[in-house]
């Protein structure tokens, strides 16, 4: 196994993956890849006052059983005590593996796929009721849905209203603005106004050509 700083990125492949998206996220100290024949999976390494640890963000790619994610999984964990001066390693909720390394702490983790090449009317039934019903009165009142770069600001500006009231310190700003748009047409702002032009809610899309989309 081998650590690179870079790897090249195909179609079908999770946006996760994207250095751009990976070196995006608050914190991060450096991004790197393992790599091991034709398994491989991206990782960042993050630091805070005397800590430093491991976060994985994405599955194992390349794997064709789970037996071969098992061993790719041990052989990552062996190179970070060899290669790095971490304290742990964290797997995120978007890193969904079919099994662990010996010695991990797991727990079971549910998540489900919503197919996108489905019509308008399919996904829409599949809703629950609540929120068609939701749908159904934004749209009777008036409220309008618009996307583009041009309303990152109003997007971050919700986001921070919202990370205050609840009591959360951190602020996104210009640099996670900056560094989500250079992941170019991958990463999508929405945001929701009324006809005044009072802004009800807003929404990031990252997603990436043949695989999938996350919000």
């Amino acid at each position: 196994m081998e650590i690179k700083s870079s790897i090249k990125i195909e179609d079908g492949i999770s946006v996760l993956a994207y250095p751009d998206y990976l070196q995006s996220l608050n914190g991060v100290d450096r991004i790197g890849y393992f790599v091991d024949g034709s398994l491989w999976m991206p990782f960042v390494v993050r630091k805070k006052s005397f800590l430093k640890w491991i976060e994985l963000y994405s599955p194992v790619f390349g794997a064709k059983s789970v037996e071969a994610e098992r061993t790719f999984l041990n052989q990552c964990v062996k190179k970070c005590r060899e290669d790095f001066n971490v304290s742990h390693i964290i797997s995120t909720n978007t890193a969904l593996f079919d099994c662990y390394p010996d010695e991990a702490i797991y727990c079971k983790w549910g998540s489900y796929v919503v197919d996108l090449t489905q019509s308008e009317e399919q996904l829409f039934n599949a809703l629950h009721s609540k929120h068609r019903n939701v749908i159904r009165k934004a749209a009777s009142n008036g409220l309008l849905i618009f996307r583009g770069k041009e309303y990152a600001r109003d997007v971050v500006s919700l986001m921070n209203e919202t990370s205050a009231r609840q009591g959360d310190k951190y602020t996104f700003g210009d640099k996670f603005i900056e560094n989500l748009n250079k992941l170019g047409d991958n990463a999508d702002w929405w945001i929701v106004k009324d006809a005044d032009g009072n802004i009800h809610g807003s929404a990031i899309f990252l997603w990436s050509k043949g695989a999938s989309c996350y919000y």
